[in-house]
């Protein structure tokens, strides 16, 4: 049988600790391991810190990406897309004041409650739409939307630099 890199002998014995220890809080646990096993994470402390800062450094991109996304200025977490009748589903950014209604009549019959946070938040997505959404515009997107929304601070800054030259 080959012999385990520490890496491996390190994963391991996280395993071994997890099952052992169930009633225990993983805090406890950690410590108690930390302690019994110091000799595994001095042979991999550069390959252990090295996984921890990628792994803290993926969720604050992640954090960074959602805090500047047009929808999350508006005040609207990003949703993925909208279940229409039938099962069909469409992309969020795809959707038009039209599947939005579908969408929110079916949201409607599942909750039957106007306060519901879901339909809540399609209806403040219904209403914005529909100030975009005319006779000349019926097939608007939520991206378009939402991209024309974003801009309006930039350009009411525009038109206050320009006006106080």
């Amino acid at each position: 049988m080959p012999k385990l890199s520490a890496l491996e002998e390190l994963q391991m014995a996280l395993d071994l600790a997890a099952r052992e220890m169930p009633h225990l809080p993983s805090r406890e646990v950690a410590a108690k391991f930390y302690e019994d096993e110091r000799h595994l994470f001095e042979a991999n402390e550069k390959t252990w810190v090295i996984e921890k800062l990628a792994h803290l450094i993926a969720s604050r991109r992640l954090k960074i990406r959602l805090s500047e996304d047009p929808q999350m200025l508006l005040g609207f977490k990003p949703a993925s897309a909208l279940v229409l009748p039938h099962g069909e589903k469409v992309a969020m950014d795809e959707a038009t004041l039209h599947t939005m209604q579908q969408s929110r009549r079916l949201l409607w019959k599942k909750h039957r409650d106007h306060k519901h946070p879901a339909v809540a938040k399609l209806d403040k997505q219904i209403a914005l739409m529909q100030e975009y959404a005319s006779k000349k515009n019926p097939g608007i997107t939520w991206a378009e939307v939402v991209k024309r929304e974003a801009e309006k601070p930039r350009e009411r800054e525009k038109r206050g630099s320009a006006g106080g030259k």
